[in-house]
């Protein structure tokens, strides 16, 4: 199948199916690696496969038809269902109600200011060795 067959043959209504037919064994294959093994147990693969087709379905009837071939953007949309499945059996451990927020700049201002002082650049090694000569042989020495 070309570019402009796959372009064309979104507007058939049978089409998704046949290219999901064709694709259905690597998506099996595809969500399989990808899905967590703790998940294994509790979800089945043919369940996340046939998700794919519906999301795949739900997207072409909102006439949102991929910009890229049609095998390659089922495996993407499996993809993003497992994201999905994951995020729901493992919820988000990045909940934003349990960050806080920046915090203001009148308060970060002076701590920081009082924290991170500019540092003297250092001496010259010949300096510092010279520095050294002259202290250890005394006030009076040559």
């Amino acid at each position: 199948m070309t570019m402009a067959d796959d372009a064309f043959a979104w507007s058939d209504p049978d089409a998704l199916a046949r290219i999901f037919d064709a694709e259905r064994e690597a998506l099996a294959r595809g969500i399989a690696l990808r899905l967590d093994r703790r998940l294994a147990a509790r979800v089945d693969v043919v369940d996340l496969v046939q998700e794919t087709f519906l999301e795949a379905t739900r997207r072409l009837q909102r006439h949102e038809p991929p910009t890229m071939p049609p095998g390659l953007w089922l495996r993407w949309l499996a993809r993003e269902q497992v994201w999905m499945c994951h995020r729901k059996h493992f919820g988000d451990k990045r909940a934003l109600a349990r960050e806080m927020g920046p915090l203001p700049f009148a308060f970060v201002g002076p701590v920081h200011s009082r924290h991170h002082r500019p540092r003297a650049q250092p001496e010259p090694a010949a300096a510092r060795r010279g520095s050294r000569r002259a202290s250890a042989s005394g006030p009076g020495a040559p």
